[in-house]
């Protein structure tokens, strides 16, 4: 595993309430951080900086890929909100991955819902619980 942090920047772990009232750690991987291996995160993650490898958060979990972050391997996470650049996967067999304007993606997807911006721009291989979408 390989973190790269520039000067002045950190990763790091928030906590803030959830809808329940419990609260919930958010990871965030700053821009300008360059990380590449696996990593796995308690709660929701946001990635604003690089990322060479895979992410993974629990199926209670939301994963953001805001835009200007980058992600070349799977993510792994209950739901997805991409407006970045993807390459590899998604994995989100029982949640939404969202796609936003800004998404500029190759990427395979397990999902249970799916949203696709108009301007986004996204090659697929869809797979749901009924099967397999090329697109």
């Amino acid at each position: 595993m390989t973190f790269d942090i520039p000067a002045g920047q950190r990763a790091s772990l928030r906590t803030q309430a959830d809808r329940s009232g419990q609260s919930a750690a958010t990871a965030v991987l700053p821009q300008g951080l360059n990380f590449t291996g696996d990593a796995s995160f308690p709660g929701d993650v946001v990635i604003e900086g690089s990322v060479r490898g895979s992410i993974t958060a629990p199926r209670h979990a939301t994963a953001h890929l805001i835009d200007g972050g980058s992600l070349e391997g799977t993510l792994d996470a209950g739901n997805a909100r991409i407006e970045g650049q993807l390459q590899g996967s998604i994995n989100c067999p029982l949640g939404l991955v969202e796609f936003g304007t800004t998404a500029r993606c190759e990427v395979d997807v397990t999902y249970a819902e799916m949203d696709v911006a108009r301007g986004s721009n996204v090659q697929a291989t869809l797979r749901r619980a009924a099967g397999e979408v090329n697109v």
